[in-house]
């Protein structure tokens, strides 16, 4: 039989160092519990690489069909170029100040 330790949990405070949490009696347990790792830890990217060609599609139908709303300017293009601009520049004053505060 072998048992994992969850360093995760170890890490929050919720157990001491070297308490067994999980016996995992086979190995394809210990497999799944890994995979199920990874497929939370990139969530985010397997859902960005569904939506973006699905907008993609719909975008480029839209176009073929001549039901555009807006025309494409250069007062819309660095409308969007500034938003996407200042996401991107907030996490990092986010993250500045969450480190400072430890």
């Amino acid at each position: 039989m072998v048992c994992l330790e969850r360093p995760s949990l170890r890490r929050q405070g919720k157990i001491e160092k070297g308490k067994i949490i999980a016996p995992v009696t086979h190995w394809r347990s210990a497999s799944r519990w890994r995979h199920t790792r990874f497929l939370k830890k990139f969530q985010l990217c397997f859902i960005v690489a569904v939506v973006v060609p699905l907008l993609s599609g719909v975008k480029t139908d839209v176009h073929y069909r001549g039901i555009e709303l807006l025309d494409l300017n250069s007062l819309f293009t660095s409308g969007i170029g500034g938003a996407i601009f200042i996401v991107g520049f907030l996490p990092s004053n986010i993250l500045a100040d969450h480190k400072e505060a430890e």
